[in-house]
């Protein structure tokens, strides 16, 4: 990253790119006019390193969406939210640099995540499968659904209870 400050380093001396100053970034020359030239120049310049982020979502969408990179001091922070027929999978998988990363803070319940800066140190690799939801229907002739609730869906890989009973106006 590169700024630029007349003076002294503060966002009040802050100058503008391309509009007090231009930067070539494949010669690395910075363009002051002589115009803006009339105090101190302060060139404060950092080389961060750049990561691509991969992410696969399946029946989950982001927000905001995830970036397809990343720059070394930068956090990635979002919230996934179930599509139309999933919920949200009791875990995810990340990876920074090729290494599992479980440092993310995934809440089912929620949706959030986020990777810390201090994480940041290789491409980033997500992976997020939402759970489908199936149809529960009924077909019960002269048996009914106990209990107030009959349940309408159920959850792939998860538990499915519903007590039958006779009807009492049939015995």
């Amino acid at each position: 990253s590169i700024e630029v400050y007349l003076t002294e380093i503060s966002e009040g001396s802050k100058l503008v790119r391309n509009r007090d100053y231009s930067y070539n970034s494949s010669d690395g020359s910075i363009y002051i006019p002589a115009g803006i030239v009339n105090a101190k120049v302060i060139i404060v310049a950092n080389a961060y390193k750049s990561y691509t982020v991969t992410a696969t979502l399946n029946g989950v969408t982001a927000s905001p969406a995830i970036p397809s990179s990343v720059t070394e001091g930068d956090e990635i922070s979002f919230t996934l939210s179930a599509e139309n027929g999933f919920v949200l999978p009791d875990s995810i998988s990340v990876s920074i640099g090729g290494t599992a990363y479980t440092g993310h803070g995934y809440s089912a319940a929620t949706g959030s995540v986020n990777l810390p800066a201090d994480a940041i140190n290789g491409d980033v690799v997500i992976s997020v499968d939402g759970i489908p939801v199936h149809p529960v229907t009924y077909q019960l002739g002269t048996l009914l659904v106990k209990g107030n609730t009959s349940p309408d869906s159920a959850v792939a890989g998860r538990d499915l209870i519903v007590s039958i009973a006779a009807n009492d106006a049939r015995k």
